[in-house]
């Protein structure tokens, strides 16, 4: 068996600015500031992201609701594939 695995989000596809507008409405919804610059919200994943969430004041509790909503919304979006991307 062969197996083939594709990185989706960000290498094939051009989806921060989807997803970062995203968590900024989904913090609103939650009571908590939006992240301010693509760069601050891109630190959120270069660690831990629920030890980066609860840094920025989400409760722990609270992060997998989070990621449910903001994976919902996100699906509705329409993402583009880089320039190639198809090819």
């Amino acid at each position: 068996m062969k197996i083939l695995a594709f990185d989706f989000d960000g290498v094939i596809s051009d989806s921060v600015d989807v997803h970062f507008r995203v968590f900024n409405m989904i913090c609103r919804k939650y009571g908590l500031s939006p992240v301010n610059g693509r760069e601050s919200y891109a630190k959120l994943f270069g660690k831990n992201f629920y030890e980066s969430a609860v840094e920025i004041g989400m409760k722990r509790e609270m992060i997998p609701e989070l990621i449910k909503d903001m994976t919902e919304k996100c699906w509705k979006e329409r993402i583009s594939m880089f320039p190639g991307a198809k090819e």
